[in-house]
C-alpha cells in the first residue's frame, strides 16, 4: 500500500489563495489547516475547507514553523507535506514527491519546483549558508549571481531548477518529509518566526544521517504574495532577524552579524534615493522603513538564541510520544 500523506497548511486567515491551494490537494490526503488569523481579514471557518479537512485555530501567530509543528502533532499520515497557503499544486505533484522518497530510503526530505505567476522559477533550494553570504546579501550583490557565479549566495540563483538535485535545503513552501524523521529532529525550531526555519530543518535532517533531494517534476504555482506585498520592509527585517538566530545557532560571533545588519540597513536607506526617482515615493519610503528597521535591529546587540523556543512545542510532543527518539532530537538542537 502507498504511504498515507498528511498535508499541513499554515494560513493567515481566509483568503482566495487558500481556497485555491486546498482545492489543488488530491483526494486521499489528510488535510490539516492551522489558522493563525489575520488582523485585517476574517478567520478560516469550516466552510472554507474541503470535506474531511481539520481546522486548528491557533491562539496567536507564532510563525510558520510553529504552525507546522502544531499541525504535525495531529497528523496521522506516514508522510507530511508542507504546503504554503498561496501555492497551488499541479496534478501529480504529491504522487511524484512520494515516489521520489519511496525510491531512495536515504532521502529524508524532498522539495518540489515552485513557479511564480509569470512561470519563472522561485529560489526553491540551495546550499548550506556561509558567512560570506551575509556580506553578499548585505551589499545586494546576490542579484548579480547569474553574471558572476562566485557571488552566488546560499540561494544558488544561477542553478538549473529544471533538473533533479541534491541540495542542502529545500523550501518549506512545498516540502515532503516522513513523519518519523520530522519527529526525530523535533520538527521546526520555533525560535524562527519566519524565514530560515526550512534551512535549519534540512540542516538537522542531514545531520541526523538522511539526505535532502529536489524533484523538479513535482510543481506548484506559488503566488508568492498571498500573505503580503511583493517588497515589504517588515519581511526584510524579519529575514535578518532570522539570520541572527541562525548564525547564533551555528556559533558565529555576534559582532560581525551586528555590523552586517547595520551595513544592510544603511544601504537600504541610501538606495531609497534612486528608488524614489524610478519607482516613486511609496517604494522609497518602504526602503527607508526597511533600512531604519535593520539599524534598530543591529542596535539590540548580539544575542545567543535562547532554548525556550526550541524546548516548547513540538519537542515536548516528541518527548511525550516516545522516550526512544527524544535523545536524538535533543542532540540536534
Amino acid at each position: 500500500m502507498p504511504p498515507t500523506v498528511t498535508v499541513i497548511v499554515v494560513a493567515l486567515g481566509a483568503r482566495a489563495s487558500l481556497k485555491r491551494a486546498l482545492a489543488s490537494i488530491p483526494e486521499g490526503c489528510e488535510v490539516i489547516v492551522v489558522d493563525h488569523g489575520h488582523p485585517l481579514g476574517r478567520p478560516v471557518v469550516e466552510g472554507d475547507l474541503p470535506r474531511g479537512a481539520r481546522l486548528v485555530r491557533a491562539d496567536r501567530n507564532r510563525g510558520f514553523g510553529a504552525g507546522c509543528n502544531e499541525g504535525a502533532r495531529l497528523a496521522g499520515g506516514e508522510l507530511l507535506l508542507l504546503l504554503n497557503p498561496d501555492a497551488e499544486l499541479e496534478p501529480g505533484a504529491v504522487e511524484t514527491l512520494v515516489a521520489r522518497i519511496e525510491r531512495d530510503e536515504a532521502i529524508g526530505v524532498v522539495g518540489g519546483r515552485l513557479l511564480r505567476p509569470d512561470g519563472s522559477d522561485e529560489l526553491s533550494f540551495g546550499r548550506r549558508p556561509r558567512p560570506w553570504d551575509l556580506l553578499v546579501i548585505a551589499l545586494r550583490l546576490d542579484g548579480f549571481a547569474r553574471l558572476f557565479p562566485w557571488l552566488g549566495s546560499f540561494r544558488m540563483a544561477a542553478a538549473d531548477r529544471s533538473a533533479p538535485a541534491a541540495p542542502h535545503w529545500v523550501s518549506g513552501a512545498l516540502l515532503l518529509i516522513p513523519a518519523t524523521i520530522f519527529r526525530r529532529v523535533a520538527g521546526f525550531d520555533e525560535r524562527f518566526f519566519m524565514y530560515c526555519e526550512d534551512v535549519y530543518l534540512c540542516e538537522r535532517v542531514r545531520a541526523s544521517g538522511s539526505e535532502v533531494a529536489y524533484e523538479p517534476s513535482a510543481r506548484a504555482h506559488h503566488r508568492g504574495g498571498g500573505t503580503g506585498p511583493p517588497w515589504s520592509a517588515r519581511r526584510h527585517v524579519e529575514h535578518w532577524r532570522s539570520w541572527r538566530i541562525y548564525w547564533g545557532l551555528r556559533g558565529l560571533p555576534g559582532a560581525p552579524i551586528v555590523a552586517l545588519t547595520a551595513l544592510a540597513g544603511a544601504i537600504r536607506v541610501v538606495e531609497s534615493l534612486p528608488v524614489a526617482l524610478f519607482m516613486g515615493a511609496a517604494a522609497a519610503s518602504e526602503r527607508i522603513r526597511c533600512g531604519l528597521g535593520l539599524i534598530r535591529l543591529s542596535l539590540t546587540g548580539p544575542k545567543r538564541p535562547s532554548q525556550r523556543g526550541a524546548e516548547g512545542g513540538f519537542l515536548e510532543h516528541v518527548r511525550s510520544r516516545t522516550a526512544k527518539e527524544a535523545p536524538d532530537a535533543a542532540d540536534l538542537q
